[in-house]
C-alpha cells in the first residue's frame, strides 16, 4: 500500500515537470516564431511603444495640472499691506498732479484785470450826422499786458462790448452788441504819488454778434432809414487813451474811432468814449 502511494506522487511530480517542460517549450517555440517572423516582432514591439507612451501622456497631463494649480496659487496671493499702501500713495501722488496751484501761478496771471464799464457811442463821418446823437452802453471783460520795451507793455483783451446810436428826429435808437479785442501799447509816464500812468495808443478789432433797435420809423416812404440787416459784421479802428494803476486797481479812459463803414448806403462809422475800471485778482493769491 505505502508502495502504491508513492508511486503516485512519483507519477504527479512527473505530471507536473512534464506540463512545466511542456510550457517553456511553448514560450520558447513562440519566441523562436516572434524572431523568425518580422511581423510579429513588429507588432509587439508597437504595443509595447504604445503602452509606454500612454503611461508618458498620463504623467505630462499631471504636472501640466500642477504647474496651473501653482500659478494660480501664486497669483491669488494676498498683496502686503506696504504694496497696498505704496499704490494708495501714487493715485495720491496722481491725483495732486492735476490740481492747480493757486498760490504759485505763472507771473503772467499777475497783470491779468477783470474790467467793467460804460460806453458812450455815435456815428461820425455820416450822411446824416446832424440827425444822429449818442446813446449808452457797457462794456465788460478782461485785459493782461506784457512787457516789451523799456516802460512799454503790449495789452490784449477779451471782452463784450455794447455800441450804437440813436437817430433823434425819430427816437431810434440802435444797439449793437460786439465781441472786443482790445491790442494796443502802453507807455508808462513818471510816477504820480502812488499811481502809474500810461499813455495808450493802438487797435481795436470788433466782431458783431447782433444787433436790436429800440422804437419805429414813420411810415413816410421820404425818409431814410438805417436797417440793422445791413449793418457790418466787423470793424477796426484806432484806440487812444490813458490809464493809471494803484496797488491791485485799475482804471482807463479811451476814445475809439472805427475805419468801416457801418452799411454800405452811409459814409458813418463807429466812434466811442469809454470810461472802465478794474481789478487784478490773481496778485493777492500769490504768497
Amino acid at each position: 500500500m505505502q508502495r502504491f502511494k508513492l508511486l503516485c506522487v512519483i507519477l504527479k511530480v512527473d505530471v507536473i515537470l512534464s506540463s512545466a517542460c511542456d510550457k517553456s517549450l511553448v514560450a520558447q517555440s513562440m519566441l523562436i516564431m516572434t524572431i523568425n517572423n518580422p511581423y510579429m516582432l513588429f507588432k509587439n514591439c508597437s504595443f509595447i511603444l504604445i503602452f509606454c507612451l500612454f503611461f508618458f501622456l498620463i504623467g505630462h497631463v499631471n504636472a501640466q495640472e500642477e504647474s496651473v494649480a501653482d500659478t494660480l496659487a501664486s497669483e491669488t496671493k494676498i498683496t502686503p499691506t506696504d504694496t497696498i499702501r505704496k499704490t494708495k500713495d501714487k493715485s495720491k501722488v496722481g491725483k495732486q498732479g492735476l490740481q492747480i496751484n493757486w498760490n504759485n501761478l505763472p507771473y503772467s496771471f499777475d497783470d491779468i484785470a477783470f474790467m467793467v464799464g460804460v460806453t458812450n457811442s455815435s456815428l461820425y463821418y455820416s450822411n446824416y450826422f446832424r440827425e444822429l446823437s449818442f446813446t449808452p452802453g457797457f462794456i465788460i471783460g478782461a485785459e493782461d499786458f506784457f512787457p516789451v520795451f523799456d516802460k512799454a507793455f503790449l495789452h490784449v483783451g477779451l471782452k463784450y462790448a455794447q455800441l450804437g446810436f440813436e437817430h433823434t428826429p425819430y427816437n431810434v435808437v440802435f444797439t449793437t452788441h460786439n465781441i472786443d479785442i482790445p491790442l494796443f501799447l502802453s507807455y508808462e509816464l513818471p510816477e504820480l504819488r502812488s499811481f502809474d500812468l500810461r499813455l495808450l495808443f493802438g487797435s481795436r478789432f470788433l466782431f458783431r454778434t447782433g444787433s436790436n433797435t429800440k422804437g419805429t420809423y414813420p411810415t413816410s416812404p421820404e425818409i431814410f432809414r438805417f436797417n440793422p440787416t445791413q449793418f457790418s459784421n466787423f470793424d477796426f479802428g484806432f484806440v487812444f487813451g490813458l490809464s493809471a494803476e494803484y496797488k491791485n486797481f485799475y482804471s482807463s479812459a479811451r476814445g475809439y474811432t472805427g475805419f468801416i463803414k457801418l452799411i454800405p448806403s452811409d459814409t458813418g462809422m463807429n466812434n466811442s468814449f469809454s470810461l472802465e475800471v478794474g481789478y487784478f485778482i490773481f496778485r493777492n493769491l500769490r504768497k
